[in-house]
Parts: C-alpha cells; sequence; structure tokens
C-alpha cells in the first residue's frame, strides 16, 4: 500500500516513498490571498472541512498537529463524502480545506490553492510504502529491487 508516513501495525513494514506539498484550499475572495505566503498561525480562526475517509484523516490529524494551543483545538468539520464535494463547500464561502499539490492539477472554479508555510518553508505530506514482512511475494521483492536501483536511500 502507498499510505501517508506513520501507519503502525504489527508485522508491517515500510520505505519512503516520496513528499507532496500541503496547500490550503480558498474561496476566490478570501483575505489570506492577498498575503505573499500563509502561515499555519494565519488560519488558527478558521473553520475547516475534511474528508471522513481517504486523506481526510491525515489531514485532520496534520491541522489539529499544527494549530493545537494551550487546550483550544481547531474548529475541524468531517464529512462523508468526496475530495470534490469537500472542494465544492468551500467554493460556497463557508469553509477552507486542506489538500495535497495533486489535487492542484484539476480545474476548480471559485477556490484558490495556496502552500501552506511553517518555519522551515513550505509543509509537506511524506508518503511511504507498507507491505507485510512475510510477504513472499516475487513481483513485491521485483517492485523493491527496482524501486532501489532508481531511487538509492
Amino acid at each position: 500500500a502507498v499510505a501517508p508516513i506513520g501507519l503502525e501495525e504489527e508485522g508491517l513494514v515500510s520505505r519512503p516513498a516520496w513528499a507532496e506539498r500541503i496547500l490550503v484550499v480558498l474561496p476566490v475572495d478570501h483575505e489570506l490571498l492577498t498575503k505573499d505566503r500563509i502561515y499555519w498561525q494565519d488560519l488558527r480562526r478558521e473553520v475547516f472541512v475534511v474528508q471522513s475517509g481517504g486523506l481526510g484523516p491525515s489531514f485532520g490529524n496534520l491541522i489539529a498537529a499544527r494549530l493545537t494551543e494551550q487546550s483550544k483545538s481547531p474548529a475541524i468539520i468531517r464529512q462523508n463524502t468526496s475530495l470534490e464535494s469537500v472542494v465544492s463547500i468551500v467554493s460556497a464561502k463557508r469553509f477552507i480545506t486542506i489538500a495535497t499539490e495533486a489535487s492542484h492539477g484539476v480545474s476548480w472554479p471559485d477556490v484558490e490553492f495556496r502552500e501552506v508555510f511553517d518555519g522551515n518553508g513550505p509543509t509537506r505530506l511524506d508518503y511511504a510504502f507498507y507491505w507485510r514482512a512475510n510477504n513472499a511475494n516475487p513481483a513485491l521483492k521485483q517492485f523493491f529491487t527496482m524501486i532501489g536501483e532508481r531511487y538509492p536511500g
């Protein structure tokens, strides 16, 4: 499987894969779009909507980790819906959301995607390959041999 780094289960092993930039999705007339850079602290008073499935739980955890302060948690609404529906909710100017840069390639009306920064630069979501340690499938072994040759480290 390919999933964000942090999946832990007994007997599961992983190998880092790649990272994608995290983008905030805002309505086109949002006041934060006037800023050159958007930092996590700029998002403290916002209400987020995320999917309850897919990457939604990872996004909810990321938002909570970046914006929770002194017993005050960020406002996060979880919706059992698709990313497309979440972005539609943002275009209705009620909430904001975050997405990875892979979502930015689609043309969405009435919303803007902007990078979210922290003290180290753009925020990224790291992914990894996961598999069972006892998986003896020859195709899996060949796959990781190829990955190791092309992307050492």
